[in-house]
Protein backbone atom coordinates (compact mmCIF):
# COMPACT_ATOMS: atom_id res chain seq x y z
CA UNK A 1 0.00 0.00 0.00
CA UNK A 2 2.89 2.21 0.87
CA UNK A 3 4.34 1.86 -2.89
CA UNK A 4 1.21 2.43 -4.35
CA UNK A 5 0.94 5.86 -2.37
CA UNK A 6 4.36 6.78 -3.68
CA UNK A 7 3.64 5.94 -7.33
CA UNK A 8 0.27 8.04 -6.77
CA UNK A 9 2.17 11.19 -5.09
CA UNK A 10 4.71 10.84 -8.46
CA UNK A 11 1.72 11.28 -10.32
CA UNK A 12 -0.13 14.18 -8.92
CA UNK A 13 3.96 15.95 -9.06
CA UNK A 14 4.47 14.91 -12.67
CA UNK A 15 0.61 16.15 -13.63
CA UNK A 16 0.80 19.09 -11.96
CA UNK A 17 4.33 20.03 -13.37
CA UNK A 18 3.42 19.06 -17.15
CA UNK A 19 0.10 21.55 -16.63
CA UNK A 20 2.14 23.92 -15.19
CA UNK A 21 4.19 23.72 -18.42
CA UNK A 22 1.43 24.00 -20.81
CA UNK A 23 0.02 27.08 -19.53
CA UNK A 24 3.22 28.80 -19.26
CA UNK A 25 3.49 27.61 -23.25
CA UNK A 26 0.15 29.15 -23.80
CA UNK A 27 1.20 32.53 -22.50
CA UNK A 28 4.62 32.65 -24.19
CA UNK A 29 3.03 32.14 -27.60
CA UNK A 30 -0.52 32.32 -28.12
CA UNK A 31 -0.33 30.76 -31.71
CA UNK A 32 -0.32 27.33 -29.49
CA UNK A 33 -3.64 27.73 -27.24
CA UNK A 34 -5.21 25.34 -28.36
CA UNK A 35 -3.10 22.89 -29.16
CA UNK A 36 -1.58 23.48 -25.53
CA UNK A 37 -5.49 23.38 -24.29
CA UNK A 38 -6.23 19.97 -26.21
CA UNK A 39 -2.65 18.76 -24.53
CA UNK A 40 -4.05 19.68 -21.47
CA UNK A 41 -7.17 17.96 -21.44
CA UNK A 42 -5.75 14.56 -23.27
CA UNK A 43 -3.62 14.38 -20.16
CA UNK A 44 -6.02 15.19 -17.30
CA UNK A 45 -8.61 12.17 -18.84
CA UNK A 46 -5.22 9.90 -18.59
CA UNK A 47 -4.72 11.13 -15.39
CA UNK A 48 -8.07 10.72 -14.35
CA UNK A 49 -8.15 7.38 -15.52
CA UNK A 50 -4.61 5.95 -13.93
CA UNK A 51 -6.00 8.03 -10.64
CA UNK A 52 -9.26 6.24 -10.34
CA UNK A 53 -7.28 2.35 -10.91
CA UNK A 54 -4.58 3.54 -8.62
CA UNK A 55 -7.36 4.44 -5.64
CA UNK A 56 -9.50 1.61 -6.02
CA UNK A 57 -6.49 -0.30 -5.84
CA UNK A 58 -5.38 1.02 -2.56
CA UNK A 59 -8.69 1.15 -1.31
CA UNK A 60 -9.41 -2.66 -2.28
CA UNK A 61 -5.69 -3.25 -0.51
CA UNK A 62 -6.77 -1.29 2.62
CA UNK A 63 -9.73 -3.22 2.82
CA UNK A 64 -8.17 -6.74 3.08
CA UNK A 65 -4.91 -6.11 4.78
CA UNK A 66 -6.30 -3.61 7.31
CA UNK A 67 -9.76 -4.31 8.29
CA UNK A 68 -10.57 -8.12 7.56
CA UNK A 69 -7.14 -9.15 9.03
CA UNK A 70 -8.27 -6.86 12.20
CA UNK A 71 -11.62 -8.34 12.23
CA UNK A 72 -9.95 -11.52 11.56
CA UNK A 73 -7.96 -10.87 14.66
CA UNK A 74 -11.03 -9.68 16.57
CA UNK A 75 -13.60 -12.05 16.09
CA UNK A 76 -14.42 -15.97 15.16
CA UNK A 77 -17.62 -15.52 12.93
CA UNK A 78 -17.72 -12.50 10.76
CA UNK A 79 -19.14 -11.51 7.41
CA UNK A 80 -17.31 -8.34 5.53
CA UNK A 81 -18.75 -6.92 2.42
CA UNK A 82 -16.59 -4.10 1.61
CA UNK A 83 -19.42 -3.16 -1.52
CA UNK A 84 -22.52 -3.11 0.59
CA UNK A 85 -24.73 -1.24 3.23
CA UNK A 86 -27.58 -0.22 5.31
CA UNK A 87 -30.50 0.77 2.65
CA UNK A 88 -31.29 4.37 2.73
CA UNK A 89 -34.84 3.63 3.45
CA UNK A 90 -33.98 1.42 6.35
CA UNK A 91 -31.45 4.32 8.06
CA UNK A 92 -34.25 7.39 7.23
CA UNK A 93 -37.11 5.14 8.56
CA UNK A 94 -35.86 5.88 11.95
CA UNK A 95 -36.01 9.22 11.77
CA UNK A 96 -33.08 9.81 13.71
CA UNK A 97 -31.22 11.98 11.23
CA UNK A 98 -32.84 14.39 8.45
CA UNK A 99 -32.98 13.13 4.89
CA UNK A 100 -30.31 14.65 2.88
CA UNK A 101 -30.40 14.33 -1.49
CA UNK A 102 -26.92 12.59 -0.61
CA UNK A 103 -26.68 9.01 0.84
CA UNK A 104 -24.28 6.68 0.41
CA UNK A 105 -23.66 3.85 2.74
CA UNK A 106 -20.59 0.73 2.71
CA UNK A 107 -18.26 -1.17 4.37
CA UNK A 108 -21.23 -3.98 6.34
CA UNK A 109 -19.85 -6.28 8.61
CA UNK A 110 -22.09 -9.13 10.21
CA UNK A 111 -20.92 -10.01 13.75
CA UNK A 112 -22.22 -13.24 15.07
CA UNK A 113 -22.14 -12.49 19.09
CA UNK A 114 -24.33 -15.06 21.64
CA UNK A 115 -26.35 -16.31 18.80
CA UNK A 116 -27.63 -13.20 17.60
CA UNK A 117 -26.66 -10.98 14.22
CA UNK A 118 -24.65 -7.37 14.44
CA UNK A 119 -24.50 -5.17 11.62
CA UNK A 120 -22.30 -2.03 11.19
CA UNK A 121 -21.92 0.12 8.38
CA UNK A 122 -20.21 2.92 7.33
CA UNK A 123 -23.31 5.94 6.68
CA UNK A 124 -22.80 9.72 5.53
CA UNK A 125 -25.89 11.64 5.08
CA UNK A 126 -25.68 15.11 3.09
CA UNK A 127 -27.55 17.72 1.70
CA UNK A 128 -25.93 19.02 -1.42
CA UNK A 129 -27.11 22.00 -3.08
CA UNK A 130 -25.76 24.48 -5.76
CA UNK A 131 -27.10 27.85 -6.46
CA UNK A 132 -25.15 31.17 -7.77
CA UNK A 133 -22.84 31.18 -4.96
CA UNK A 134 -22.01 27.78 -5.53
CA UNK A 135 -22.04 24.24 -4.27
CA UNK A 136 -23.46 23.99 0.04
CA UNK A 137 -23.08 20.48 1.11
CA UNK A 138 -24.74 20.33 4.67
CA UNK A 139 -23.71 17.03 6.49
CA UNK A 140 -26.45 15.76 8.68
CA UNK A 141 -24.54 12.32 9.24
CA UNK A 142 -21.22 10.63 9.12
CA UNK A 143 -20.13 7.79 11.03
CA UNK A 144 -20.81 4.53 12.39
CA UNK A 145 -24.40 2.56 12.29
CA UNK A 146 -25.04 -0.39 14.02
CA UNK A 147 -28.12 -2.84 14.15
CA UNK A 148 -28.96 -5.26 16.48
CA UNK A 149 -31.85 -7.45 18.51
CA UNK A 150 -32.22 -6.12 22.13
CA UNK A 151 -32.78 -8.24 25.03
CA UNK A 152 -35.58 -6.04 26.25
CA UNK A 153 -38.49 -5.13 23.47
CA UNK A 154 -40.96 -3.00 23.62
CA UNK A 155 -44.03 -1.72 22.00
CA UNK A 156 -43.08 1.93 21.66
CA UNK A 157 -40.67 4.01 20.04
CA UNK A 158 -37.09 5.16 21.72
CA UNK A 159 -34.97 7.56 21.12
CA UNK A 160 -31.92 8.72 23.16
CA UNK A 161 -30.04 11.57 21.55
CA UNK A 162 -26.56 13.33 22.34
CA UNK A 163 -27.02 16.70 23.10
CA UNK A 164 -24.04 17.05 19.99
CA UNK A 165 -25.92 15.70 17.48
CA UNK A 166 -27.37 18.85 16.47
CA UNK A 167 -28.76 17.65 13.65
CA UNK A 168 -31.16 15.23 15.35
CA UNK A 169 -33.84 17.16 17.12
CA UNK A 170 -36.68 14.53 18.00
CA UNK A 171 -40.19 16.34 19.16
CA UNK A 172 -38.68 19.41 16.35
CA UNK A 173 -39.35 19.79 12.91
CA UNK A 174 -38.25 15.91 12.47
CA UNK A 175 -40.54 14.17 14.63
CA UNK A 176 -43.57 17.19 13.64
CA UNK A 177 -46.86 14.80 14.07
CA UNK A 178 -45.53 12.13 16.22
CA UNK A 179 -46.14 11.06 19.64
CA UNK A 180 -43.31 11.33 21.25
CA UNK A 181 -42.99 12.59 25.03
CA UNK A 182 -39.53 13.87 26.43
CA UNK A 183 -38.72 11.96 29.63
CA UNK A 184 -36.37 13.06 32.53
CA UNK A 185 -34.01 10.00 34.29
CA UNK A 186 -33.27 10.20 37.06
CA UNK A 187 -29.49 10.44 36.72
CA UNK A 188 -28.83 14.63 36.40
CA UNK A 189 -25.39 14.04 34.84
CA UNK A 190 -27.24 11.72 31.92
CA UNK A 191 -29.64 14.28 31.35
CA UNK A 192 -27.39 17.20 30.98
CA UNK A 193 -26.09 15.10 27.73
CA UNK A 194 -29.03 12.98 26.67
CA UNK A 195 -32.46 13.61 25.61
CA UNK A 196 -34.58 10.77 26.07
CA UNK A 197 -37.96 10.45 23.88
CA UNK A 198 -40.17 7.81 23.92
CA UNK A 199 -44.39 7.02 22.78
CA UNK A 200 -44.50 5.34 26.25
CA UNK A 201 -42.77 6.87 29.00
CA UNK A 202 -42.62 3.75 31.05
CA UNK A 203 -40.45 1.83 28.32
CA UNK A 204 -37.57 4.18 28.72
CA UNK A 205 -37.45 4.10 32.48
CA UNK A 206 -37.61 -0.24 31.67
CA UNK A 207 -34.84 0.19 29.21
CA UNK A 208 -32.67 2.61 30.78
CA UNK A 209 -31.82 1.29 33.85
CA UNK A 210 -28.75 2.54 35.69
CA UNK A 211 -26.43 0.11 34.31
CA UNK A 212 -27.04 1.16 31.28
CA UNK A 213 -27.47 4.76 31.82
CA UNK A 214 -24.03 4.71 33.30
CA UNK A 215 -22.66 2.79 30.34
CA UNK A 216 -24.02 5.61 28.02
CA UNK A 217 -22.35 8.21 30.03
CA UNK A 218 -19.14 5.78 29.77
CA UNK A 219 -18.97 6.54 25.85
CA UNK A 220 -20.23 9.91 25.72
CA UNK A 221 -17.42 11.16 23.76
CA UNK A 222 -18.56 8.62 20.91
CA UNK A 223 -21.47 11.20 20.11
CA UNK A 224 -24.19 7.98 20.45
CA UNK A 225 -27.73 8.29 19.44
CA UNK A 226 -29.98 5.31 19.97
CA UNK A 227 -33.38 4.31 18.58
CA UNK A 228 -35.07 1.17 19.35
CA UNK A 229 -38.75 0.28 18.13
CA UNK A 230 -39.62 -3.34 19.58
CA UNK A 231 -36.51 -5.16 19.64
CA UNK A 232 -34.52 -3.53 17.11
CA UNK A 233 -32.01 -1.21 17.98
CA UNK A 234 -30.20 1.33 15.79
CA UNK A 235 -27.17 3.00 17.71
CA UNK A 236 -25.77 5.76 15.22
CA UNK A 237 -21.80 6.87 16.33
CA UNK A 238 -21.80 10.10 14.86
CA UNK A 239 -18.02 11.65 13.75
CA UNK A 240 -16.47 8.48 13.93
CA UNK A 241 -14.06 7.69 11.12
CA UNK A 242 -14.99 5.76 8.15
CA UNK A 243 -13.37 2.55 8.14
CA UNK A 244 -11.56 3.01 5.00
CA UNK A 245 -9.38 5.65 6.20
CA UNK A 246 -5.95 6.42 3.87
CA UNK A 247 -5.01 9.04 1.21
CA UNK A 248 -2.15 9.57 -0.69
CA UNK A 249 -0.61 11.78 2.11
CA UNK A 250 -1.36 9.67 4.69
CA UNK A 251 1.41 8.03 6.96
CA UNK A 252 -0.19 4.85 6.75
CA UNK A 253 0.97 2.59 9.00
CA UNK A 254 -0.57 -0.90 8.96
CA UNK A 255 0.03 -2.42 12.62
CA UNK A 256 -1.67 1.18 13.62
CA UNK A 257 -4.39 1.35 11.59
CA UNK A 258 -5.30 -1.95 12.20
CA UNK A 259 -5.26 -1.21 15.85
CA UNK A 260 -7.61 1.84 15.13
CA UNK A 261 -10.16 -0.42 13.10
CA UNK A 262 -10.11 -2.77 16.38
CA UNK A 263 -10.97 0.26 18.58
CA UNK A 264 -14.02 1.00 16.75
CA UNK A 265 -15.05 -2.82 17.42
CA UNK A 266 -13.86 -2.62 21.06
CA UNK A 267 -15.99 0.48 21.41
CA UNK A 268 -19.39 -1.98 19.93
CA UNK A 269 -18.84 -4.52 22.05
CA UNK A 270 -18.51 -2.13 24.97
CA UNK A 271 -21.88 -0.57 24.26
CA UNK A 272 -23.40 -4.31 23.59
CA UNK A 273 -22.36 -5.19 26.95
CA UNK A 274 -24.27 -2.95 29.00
CA UNK A 275 -27.11 -1.78 26.31
CA UNK A 276 -27.75 -6.03 26.02
CA UNK A 277 -28.16 -8.01 23.02
CA UNK A 278 -30.83 -11.09 23.13
CA UNK A 279 -28.40 -13.96 24.41
CA UNK A 280 -28.83 -17.38 22.82
CA UNK A 281 -31.27 -19.05 24.58
CA UNK A 282 -33.26 -16.32 25.68
CA UNK A 283 -36.78 -14.70 24.57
Amino acid sequence: MVEIQKRMRILFAVFVCIVIFLMGSMFRNFDSIVSSFVMTFILFIGFAILWTMMSKQLTRLYRERIIRVALEETFDHFVYEPEQGFSKQTIYDTNLFPKGNTYTSSDLVRLQLNGNTIEIADVKIEDVTTDDNGTHVSTYFTGKWMMMKSKKPIESKLYIIDRDNRNSRPKGWLFKGKELEKVSMESIAFNKQFTVYASNPHDAFYVLTPQVIQGVINLDDHNLSVYQDKDKTHVAASGSKPFVNVTIFSNLDEINERNRVKQQFETILEFIKFYGIESEGES
